[in-house]
Order: C-alpha cells, then sequence, then structure tokens
C-alpha cells in the first residue's frame, strides 16, 4: 500500500581510464540503479568495452558451473561462509582449472563406464529374443537366393506356414522365430506369417551365438557396474570435498565478472565516459559524497532531477529516463508478501505496493477459512520454523503467510468459533452442536464441564447453526477490501493524472460501490428478515440507486459503454467473498464427518481394540487431509481474491524493480578492511 521510495536521477561524467574505479566504488557503495546505455543516445559515444580481467573470469566461471552441474552440486548456502581474501588468493593460483582437472579425470571415467554400461545393456536386449534359437548370428545374413525373416510372433507359425517351401526355427520360451524361404516367396510368407502376429526383429551385428555373447556381456557388465560405482563414489566424495570451494569461488567470480562487464551498459568515447544512474532521494547525497570520496573527486557527479509521481514527468527526457526502478520500503512482514506481487508484476513508480495490504488481508481471510485452533498451532510452528530456516524467497515467503495466517486462525478459532480439529468446546444448547470435546471428555470423566472462564472467551458461533450470520460476515469484509482497492486506486490516479481523471476513474466505481451496498441491504432485509420496505430503508435504497446512476455517468465519460457494463461486476465482485464461508464450509463439513466416523469407532468402542486402533487412525487420516484442503483452498482462494478483486482496482504493474549496482556475498565473506 505504501509509494515506493522516491528516486534521483544522477549523473557521472569522468576519464575514460578512472571508469574502472568508478564501477568498483559504485559496487562498494551498493545504492546506485544503472540506466543502461543503448548506444543510440549521444554522437561521439558507444557502448563500452568489458574491463580486461572480463574474459578469464567468464572463462572461469562457466567452467565453476559445468563442474557443478557433473558433480550434481546445488544452488545453495554454506553453513560457514568462506573469507573472500582466501577464495580469491586460491583463484589466483590457479585452483579452478587444478579442480576442473580431478572433476573432468572422474566424472570422464564414470561417464565412460555409464556410456559403455548403455551400449552392452542395448546389445543384450537384442539379444535376447534370439537367445533359445539354435543358430549363429552369422547364420542369419550372407544369403543370395535366400531370404531370412526373424521377429517375434503371437504362437507357433507352423501352422500357418505348412505347404510353403521354408525351414522354422521357433522358440516357445520367448516367441522368437527365424524363417528361411526362397528369396521370391517372401511376400507370400509374410503374408501367412501375419496371421502369427509376426513383428520383425534387426539381427543384431557380431558373430557367434546370441547365448555365448550374452554370457560375455553380462560378464562385461558385472565389471562395469563395479567400476560405475567406485567412480560414483569418488565423484561424491569429491563433491563433499570441494562443496565448500565451488560455491564460495563461483560467488566471488560472479562478483568479478559483474564488476567487469558493467562497462558494457556505460556510454564512454575516446577519452570519457558517461553514466546515468537512479539513487534513492534520501540517500542522494550522501552517495554523491560518498562516490567522490572514493574516487579521489576526480568525477562530475550532478543530482539532476528528483522525479514526482505523475506520470508524465519523465516524457520531456525520452524513453530512457522516462520510468524510474521501484524500491519498495514494505518492513519486514510486507517485503515477504513482495514475492506474491512480483508473481503478477512489478508495481510501477508512480502507484501503491499492495504488499502491505495483501500482509494483513490475506492472512485474515486464511483465518476465518481455516477458523480452528488445532489446524492454526500447526500453521504457526511449521509457518515459524520454515520462516526461520528457509533461504529460497518463495519458501520464505509461503511460511510468513502460514505463520501469520495460523496465528488468525487461532484468533478465529478461540473467540469466534470454539473450535479444536472440528469439534466446538462445549454447546450453549441454543444450536444443532451435539458432538463437543466438553462431551467427548465427560463421557471418560464424570461431571466434567468446561471452564466458565474459557467459554467466556468464545462466542461459539456454528458455522453450519449460523451460515446466515457467517454468509453476512464475509460480504461486510468483501465490501471493506474492495472500498480500501478503490480508494488506493483514487489516489494512484491522482497523483499519476490528476484530481478530475481520479474522480471519473475510481471516485465514480466507488460511488457504485457504496450505492450497490445501500440498495442491496434493504432488499435483503426485506426478502430474509420480512422487514417491510418503507421509512429509512426506502430512503437509504433511493440514495443508493442515485449513488449507482452518478458513479455510472462519471465514469461513463472516460470508459463508454464498458463503465454500464462493468457495474454488475462490481456487484459479483461483493459476491466472491462468500466464497469465504464456503470454504469454512467445506473444511467443516469434512472435518465433522470424519469425526464422526472416528468418534463411532473411539468414542463407542465399536470393534474392541481393532475398532479403537482403526477410529484412532480415521481420525489422523482424515485431520490430515483436512489440513491439507486448508493449505489448498483456503490458501488458493485467499490470494484469488486479491489477485482478481482487489488489485484489479488499483494495480498496473509493469515497473522496473530496483537492482543496485552491489556486491551481495552468501558463500563469502569480506574482512572488515576490504569492506572499509
Amino acid at each position: 500500500m505504501l509509494l515506493p521510495e522516491s528516486m534521483s536521477r544522477v549523473l557521472i561524467v569522468g576519464n575514460r581510464a578512472r571508469i574502472e574505479s568508478t564501477i568498483n566504488a559504485l559496487y562498494e557503495l551498493g545504492k546506485a540503479h544503472l540506466i543502461d546505455y543503448t548506444g543510440e543516445a549521444d554522437p561521439g559515444f558507444t557502448i563500452g568495452k568489458s574491463l580486461p580481467n572480463a574474459p578469464l573470469a567468464s572463462d572461469r566461471l562457466i567452467k565453476l558451473r559445468a563442474m557443478g552441474k557433473e558433480l550434481g552440486v546445488q544452488e545453495g548456502r554454506l553453513s560457514e561462509p568462506v573469507p573472500a581474501a582466501d577464495i580469491r588468493s586460491s583463484i589466483e593460483s590457479n585452483a579452478v582449472e587444478q579442480t576442473e582437472k580431478e572433476v573432468w579425470e572422474i566424472v570422464d571415467a564414470r561417464n565412460e563406464a555409464v556410456q559403455r554400461i548403455s551400449e552392452l545393456e542395448s546389445l543384450r536386449d537384442s539379444l535376447r529374443p534370439f537367445a533359445d534359437l539354435p543358430l549363429s548370428l552369422e547364420d542369419y545374413r550372407g544369403y543370395e537366393s535366400l531370404a531370412v525373416l526373424v521377429g517375434k510372433v503371437r504362437s507357433d507359425p507352423a501352422p500357418v506356414l505348412e505347404g510353403m517351401d521354408h525351414e522354422l526355427f521357433y522358440s516357445s520360451e520367448t516367441n522368437a522365430a527365424a524363417v528361411f524361404v526362397p528369396r521370391e516367396r517372401k511376400d507370400e510368407v509374410l503374408q501367412a506369417l501375419s496371421e502369427a502376429g509376426f513383428q520383425e526383429l534387426q539381427v543384431p551385428s557380431g558373430e557367434g551365438t546370441p547365448a555365448e555373447m550374452l554370457e560375455h556381456i553380462d560378464a562385461q557388465l558385472s565389471d562395469l557396474y563395479a567400476k560405475r560405482d567406485e567412480a560414483e563414489a569418488r565423484v561424491e566424495a569429491l563433491k563433499e570435498e570441494k562443496l565448500s570451494f565451488l560455491l564460495a569461488s563461483e560467488e566471488e567470480l560472479a562478483i568479478e565478472n559483474d564488476i567487469a562487464s558493467t562497462p558494457l551498459r556505460v556510454a564512454t568515447s575516446d577519452h570519457s565516459f558517461a553514466m546515468d544512474l537512479w539513487v534513492p532521494t534520501d540517500e542522494a547525497e550522501e552517495f554523491r559524497e560518498g562516490l567522490l570520496e572514493r574516487t579521489g573527486e576526480a568525477l562530475h557527479v550532478d543530482v539532476l532531477e528528483t522525479r514526482g509521481r505523475d506520470l508524465h514527468d519523465g516524457e520531456e527526457y525520452g524513453e530512457r529516463f522516462a520510468m524510474p526502478p521501484s524500491k519498495s520500503s514494505n518492513g519486514p512482514v510486507g517485503k515477504a508478501y513482495e514475492f506474491f506481487v512480483s508473481l503478477v508484476s512489478t508495481p510501477r513508480y508512480q502507484e501503491s505496493d499492495p504488499s502491505i495490504m495483501i500482509a494483513f488481508t490475506w492472512p485474515l481471510f486464511f483465518g476465518l477459512m481455516v477458523g480452528d485452533i488445532g489446524y492454526a498451532l500447526i500453521f504457526i510452528v511449521l509457518g515459524w520454523v520454515v520462516m526461520n530456516k528457509a533461504q529460497s524467497p518463495a519458501l520464505k515467503s509461503l511460511s510468513t503467510q502460514a505463520f501469520f495466517g495460523g496465528i488468525w486462525a487461532f484468533i478465529f478459532g478461540m473467540f469466534l468459533f470454539g473450535e479444536l480439529l472440528g469439534m466446538h468446546f462445549a454447546t450453549d444448547y441454543t444450536s444443532d452442536i451435539t458432538t463437543t470435546w466438553e462431551a467427548i471428555i465427560a463421557y471418560f470423566v464424570t461431571g466434567f464441564t468446561m471452564p466458565e472462564s474459557l467459554m467466556a472467551l468464545t462466542i461459539n458461533m456454528g458455522k453450519f447453526s449460523d451460515v446466515t450470520t457467517f454468509l453476512k460476515l464475509a460480504v461486510y469484509l468483501g465490501i471493506a477490501h474492495l472500498f480500501f482497492a478503490f480508494l488506493i486506486g483514487f489516489l494512484n490516479v491522482k497523483r499519476q493524472h490528476g484530481a478530475v481523471m481520479a474522480v471519473y476513474e475510481k471516485a465514480s466505481f466507488l460511488a457504485v460501490l457504496v450505492g450497490l451496498v445501500m440498495v442491496a441491504y434493504p432488499l435483503t432485509e426485506y426478502l430474509l428478515a420480512d422487514v417491510a420496505l418503507e421509512g429509512a430503508l426506502m430512503a437509504m435504497a433511493g440514495a443508493g440507486a442515485l449513488l449507482v446512476v452518478i458513479g455510472g455517468a462519471l465514469a461513463f465519460k472516460v470508459e463508454g459503454i464498458a463503465a454500464i457494463l462493468e457495474i454488475p461486476a462490481v456487484f459479483g465482485n461483493i459476491m466472491s467473498y462468500t466464497r469465504l464461508t464456503a470454504v469454512a464450509l467445506s473444511k467443516a463439513g469434512i472435518a465433522l464427518a470424519f469425526n464422526h466416523m472416528a468418534i463411532f469407532l473411539l468414542y463407542l468402542g465399536v470393534g474392541g481394540l481393532v475398532g479403537i486402533g482403526v477410529g484412532f487412525i480415521v481420525f489422523m487420516i482424515g485431520h490430515i487431509l483436512v489440513f491439507m484442503l486448508c493449505i489448498l483452498s483456503a490458501g488458493l482462494q485467499g490470494i484469488r481474491l486479491h489477485y482478481v478483486e482487489m488489485m484489479s482496482k488499483f494495480f498496473v504493474g509493469g515497473g522496473t524493480a530496483y537492482s543496485p549496482l552491489a556486491i551481495n556475498r552468501f558463500n563469502t565473506k569480506a574482512m572488515e578492511k576490504e569492506v572499509n
């Protein structure tokens, strides 16, 4: 919901001889988003050339990645980062080339064994059909007047060949057949063999009997399997030995390669260079001073402009400078939800980032759909553990959603529904709830009742007995959600195009939304609660209808007939939030069914110990399935409401993510004096 940080455009001009030191200083500062030079903007300037160390760094990086692929090294982070100075020293002493020699010596031996195994297994498979025939391979070829038909049949082909001039060799074990016939009778015999399901086979090359060859192949394969296993063991041992070096040196060389190739994005002439950068406005002056300090004030560094939020602000500067990058500032929780926004698009510099709103309302919706403290505790624990251990941004974001969604599920499960694993704590005897934890425990502990202090905490609303209330709650949440979405859209358009356009594009549909709610409320009271449609209710409906007309007229001004067609869609958006109730009921219904089956076996003791065991299994499997349903259904439906209903009201996307020139280390670490 927050705007991306304000950006300022900075121009750097300097002597071409200082381009390398300038680039190194930019990477140290880690604040400058470089605007790529296109090679067409300024006469006398061309795209620069990579630094002298680029070819060697790139070549070594390719070698490392090829070695990593052969050894099966996965991307990841070392438990203990390697000092960058140490890994740099190793690289410069040709450790990459030495490691490459070791790796390929072992990998080539493994690959050679694997390839030979594949060849022999293929030959073995082709020989097997001929093993039971009393012929050598050379017996199948070399005839001028005879044709040899070899293949598989469904049954003994002798009956279909009766009366024909031929010689047949047939194995009932493998259903292989070899038929020797005069060459001129080949087609006639083939037609007859088709009645026996004949499928021709290619005779393998070589000499000798297939049985002898198979025995020899099996002996070779046994030796090759041992060599392959030995080579794979050596590969695995080498992987463990070199893992730290491979990951650390790949990171170090990737950093070196990025720095060395940066001039390819810079404008250069015979004697000078020029860079255009985006820097966060709050850090622009600090950036300028830091750069001059590191380069001995041998550069011209000028903050040209601070870009506003109007979409037309950058038109005078051309396409290359039209759109600043978006640097979100959502805090640690909102940052985790930036991943879900990025699955759609990157927010533009001029529009609000939906991450914060999603960070609040998606867990809330998820919690309402789950609404059970049993599942909630699992989500909280799993989410917390994975959130603190995950390295993947996607996994970290998903675990964050699980954690906060679990907290909301606990809140709703405890204070609204009073529910644990599909059953209420106790009943207030005014609903149709019959199976409760109080009743189950009371069966074993005579006179047990739930503590009044616990029951005072929960409203104890039944998901099935209070469906109407639940539906109203879902719809009211949807109305509030859409209201804020249209409001954010209004603010976006106002800052991008002005207040007048914001009224036409967004305030119009905000009026339609409020108007539809004002019309719908009296109608539902009239239809469902049998309340007379008069007085205040009639006035509300009339005022709501007027708002819908006014909103539609304003939207028609800019959208034409499409605006009229979108009015029913707003009502559809509101009703879409009833899925919150539908998912909650489906989850609760499945849990209820499994609970009743398990209680029938456990609670009543049907079938003795076997029944109790089966009941426990049914209970566990049932709730595992419900837990999976919570993940899939509640999770997907919750984010869908944001992608389709909410974000469509204000989010356009198409921005460029802020990507500063920076040295990001995970598997290596710079020493303190290197940092300074």
